[in-house]
């Protein structure tokens, strides 16, 4: 017995299998349990198959009762170079749970070949039975997308729903915003200033000095890395808070000496950039502008982030620009070319039933749709329903937009503010509703890969250089066993004790009924991965306008990474 929990202590935190092999570790337990031998490591090895198992059975038997789940993959590779796909699964309207880690070998990673990987899987999870299978969820490349129409025009996957995940998405629109030539160039020049700091280390030491004297302590610069999710955003906040240390290195003498000499190539372009004050307005200008993208990407992140929090979050972002254009606080943008970036990403991100859920929020009715966004929602009803059921789906759907009578009644409990739209639809759905119905399975979509992103940092965590041994079967079982501890002590402190997490109004709210914000502050805490705990997503019901289209010492320079992957410092709001 003491075995297996000693097994289970190393596998669910990710220890080393030799844990217990060292000298001074087996005389602490010795003094603890004179008569208990602790495991070696090929007895933990040993007994990693049978927890697996155990762990398996738990996961597989809250899957069985769940009606509708969704499907999550990716692809990528792990630190020995072996080709991979993850597959998540989360219960619709719940939680996530790691499914499956697997080696492709030689297979060729399409569409059609990852159908057949898939296939299998599919089959376990659901035992057979597809129609349990609500809808399937991947990051946003040409494969993947593909892949989407090779799903749905197979005969067990043509009643799913199919979703990009949106923080990639708002991840794009970051990128296509800083290749703009205003945001292009003061990025270029924050990050020339991280990477000079990186390459010289007597420089770093005498910014540390400079960073010291202003603070009293030092504090790092942060990498920005494309396919790391808000790490623009906080590469650029990192330099510019750091702007009164960097102006006060730049007037150091033995600086002014080195930049006199030619010794450093880069120190006269960086030290142009310190000591123009263009280049700072430059910098609070473009944080400005991508803040609002930056936020809305990390409440994406919630395990709960479902497809009706997509448009609303894109307006959102649309809206926070108009005010900032009309202000005029920041002339030297061209809104109207951000605009239309912002236009072109959106409609590459979004597919008809993101505007179906939109439609479908209580909060966005009494507004008119735009006649774009109304053909959408009623494409999206005629490929998802069946043909005799949806003159009576759209009747429906104008009832609740206009509010006129039966159960779609002006101040009816649907309306109310104090349900989630998934609450008011489940409402009318056990009333017999056929557009409820579909409603429950579109709020049920989540929109986001996060949970597959976050599988291959366990993986990558858990299968490091040190243990660079481990097959990719065996690094799948820990991962398994790894992620799923968390999500079902997640479930275990549900049942049993009732979170106590406050909301906006300093009430306290129960596990079940956190908002987003609440489920982004519980993913901090149980699941090490860092995500926004201030940033509540509102529906803005705007208008809508369809165009053309380490380990070590932290220093200043230091990216460093915990074991889920995300950057010190508040940095690398995602994974891989």
């Amino acid at each position: 017995m003491l075995d297996e929990l000693a097994a289970i202590a190393i596998f669910a935190d990710g220890r080393p299998f030799n844990l217990f092999e060292s000298k001074r570790m087996r005389i602490l337990l010795s003094k603890l349990n004179t008569a208990w031998q602790p495991p070696s490591r090929r007895r933990v090895q040993q007994l990693l198959a049978p927890t697996y198992s155990q762990y398996h059975n738990q996961v597989q038997a809250i899957l069985d009762q769940a009606e509708h789940i969704n499907v999550i993959f990716d692809a990528s590779d792990n630190i020995t170079s072996h080709r991979i796909i993850n597959i998540s699964i989360q219960v619709a309207n719940g939680t996530a749970f790691y499914w499956k880690t697997f080696d492709t070998g030689q297979i060729q990673h399409t569409a059609e070949h990852y159908i057949d990987l898939l296939y299998p899987e599919l089959e376990i999870i659901c035992k057979g039975n597809f129609l349990r299978i609500n809808s399937f969820c991947t990051d946003t490349d040409s494969v993947m997308r593909k892949a989407h129409v090779h799903l749905a025009a197979r005969k067990e996957f043509q009643h799913c729903f199919f979703s990009l995940c949106d923080s990639h998405g708002l991840q794009l629109l970051i990128k296509d915003i800083l290749e703009l030539p205003f945001f292009e160039e003061a990025f270029k020049n924050a990050t020339l200033i991280v990477t000079f700091f990186k390459k010289s280390k007597l420089q770093l030491a005498r910014l540390r000095e400079a960073q010291k004297a202003a603070w009293g302590h030092h504090k790092a610069f942060l990498s920005a890395v494309i396919t790391r999710w808000g790490s623009q955003f906080n590469a650029l906040q990192s330099v510019l808070r750091c702007k009164e240390p960097l102006q006060a290195y730049a007037r150091r003498p033995d600086v002014r000496a080195e930049l006199a000499s030619g010794s450093l190539e880069l120190l006269p372009k960086v030290l142009e950039s310190v000591n123009n004050p263009h280049f700072w307005i430059r910098l609070e200008t473009v944080l400005a502008i991508i803040k609002p993208v930056n936020s809305r990407q990390r409440a994406s992140e919630a395990d709960r982030a479902h497809i009706g929090h997509v448009i609303p979050r894109w307006l959102e972002i649309k809206a926070e620009w108009k005010a900032l254009d009309e202000s005029q606080q920041h002339q030297d943008v061209n809104f109207s070319e951000l605009y239309s970036v912002w236009l072109n990403r959106m409609d590459k991100q979004t597919y008809d039933i993101h505007y179906a859920g939109f439609a479908l929020r209580p909060d966005t009715v009494g507004t008119k749709l735009e006649e774009q966004l109304m053909m959408k929602v009623l494409q999206f009803f005629k490929s998802a329903v069946n043909p005799a059921d949806y003159i009576n789906i759209v009747r429906e759907f104008n009832h609740f937009r206009a509010q006129s009578g039966g159960r779609f009644a002006a101040g009816g409990l649907v309306y109310s503010k104090e349900w989630t739209p998934l609450d008011a639809w489940m409402l009318l759905d056990n009333q017999g509703s056929k557009l409820a119905a579909l409603a429950v399975r579109i709020f049920g979509t989540i929109a986001n890969s996060v949970p597959s992103e976050r599988s291959f940092s366990a993986v990558n965590f858990l299968h490091s250089k040190a243990r660079n041994r481990l097959t990719p079967a065996n690094a799948d079982k820990l991962a398994f066993i790894y992620m799923n501890e968390r999500v079902l002590e997640r479930i275990t402190q549900s049942q049993n004790q009732p979170l106590d997490h406050r909301n906006d109004h300093s009430t306290v709210v129960s596990w079940e009924d956190l908002t987003e914000d609440g489920w982004l502050t519980l993913e901090d805490t149980y699941m090490e991965i860092h995500c926004a705990s201030n940033v509540e997503v509102d529906a803005v019901v705007g208008e809508f306008t369809h165009q053309p289209a380490s380990d070590g010492e932290e220093t200043v320079v230091d990216t460093l990474e915990v074991q889920d992957g995300s950057e010190s410092e508040g940095a690398g709001e995602k994974l891989t």
